[in-house]
Formats: C-alpha cells, sequence, structure tokens
C-alpha cells in the first residue's frame, strides 16, 4: 500500500543540533550562498561549508515564516517601542526651552508634535504601499489612455465643419477668413 516499507518511516533520523542555541558564539557561522555553490559543483576543492552543521543555522530564513503571528508581534512590538521613543524624545527637546509656558503646557505641545510625526509616517508608509511598480504602470496606462483620449476628441472638434445653415450665426471675422482660406486654396 505504501511505498516505503513501515521499519524505515518508524525510523528517528533527525538529530539535535550539537550547538548551544542560547549561546550565539557557538551557532556556526553561515556561509555565503556562492561558497556553498562552489562547494556544490567542485566537492574536490573543498571549502569552507560545514556539511556536518544543521540545516536549520542555512534555512533560517526558509523556515521562519515572516507572516506568523509572533514575528508580526514583534515588528509591532519594535515599532511601539520606536513611536513612544520618538514621544520621549520630543518631550525631552521641547522641556529644555520652556520659552515662559509650563510644564504642563510644553508637554501638551510636544504629544500634539508627535501625534503630527506619527500622522505624517503613516501617511509616507501609506504612499510607500501605494507606489508598488504594477500600481504605477497601472496608472501611467491609465494617464496614457486618458492623453489619447484627449487628443482624438481635440482633433475630432478641430475638424468638424458645419453645414451652412439659415438658423446659425457665424461672426463676420470668422467668414472673412473662412472666404480667404478658400480662395488660397483655389
Amino acid at each position: 500500500m505504501y511505498d516505503t516499507p513501515i521499519d524505515e518511516v518508524s525510523k528517528i533520523t533527525y538529530e539535535f543540533p550539537s550547538f548551544d542555541p542560547e549561546n550565539p558564539t557557538a551557532v556556526p557561522e553561515t556561509p555565503s550562498e556562492q561558497e556553498y555553490l562552489d562547494l556544490l559543483y567542485n566537492p574536490h576543492h573543498g571549502g569552507v561549508y560545514n556539511t556536518a552543521a544543521p540545516y536549520e543555522v542555512y534555512l533560517k530564513m526558509e523556515l521562519a515564516n515572516p507572516h506568523s503571528r509572533a514575528k508580526k508581534h514583534e515588528r509591532w512590538k519594535s515599532y511601539q517601542a520606536g513611536v513612544h521613543a520618538a514621544l520621549k524624545k520630543i518631550t525631552d527637546e521641547e522641556l529644555k526651552y520652556h520659552d515662559g509656558r509650563s510644564t504642563r503646557q510644553v508637554k501638551a505641545d510636544a504629544a500634539f508634535k508627535w501625534r503630527e510625526l506619527v500622522k505624517e509616517e503613516g501617511a509616507k508608509k501609506k504612499k510607500a504601499r501605494w507606489m508598488h511598480s504594477a500600481q504605477m504602470i497601472k496608472w501611467q496606462r491609465k494617464s496614457a489612455k486618458k492623453a489619447t483620449k484627449e487628443q482624438r476628441q481635440r482633433r475630432r472638434l478641430t475638424e468638424l465643419v458645419l453645414a451652412d445653415e439659415p438658423n446659425q450665426f457665424v461672426p463676420p471675422s470668422v467668414k472673412e477668413r473662412a472666404e480667404r482660406s478658400k480662395t488660397k486654396t483655389l
């Protein structure tokens, strides 16, 4: 029923890494991609790549899901720490120069500046998300189509010739110009 025998499936083949994960100096350094490829294609030359090292070290980015809840939470915490550090920095700067204001007023002014700063940074991030290359290409196509449509409409209007009808009023200056252009062409 299965292509692998049960005794092979039940074997424990994974061995835990021999280094202490708590001690970062004991973790072997990850080689560059080029070193790995050199060893892969030229194993007879020998290389720096340690084949005995655990794969977790080399596949760290592939094994760690950047969209996991824990990673998102860490990013959020670091962002919040940065935001609150900015508030503290702005407040400290404002407290250095009172200029006749009370401490309460100085802190209120600092909080206002901080909120404006956070709002500006949020707007910048939002704009950066809009500026993806695919979206930019879409906007360029849209503006090009709009420009060609306007040119087409402009050309149609300039080439438009109305037939002379009794209910139309044509200014004398336009009539003279039209007659002069007709005589020049003849």
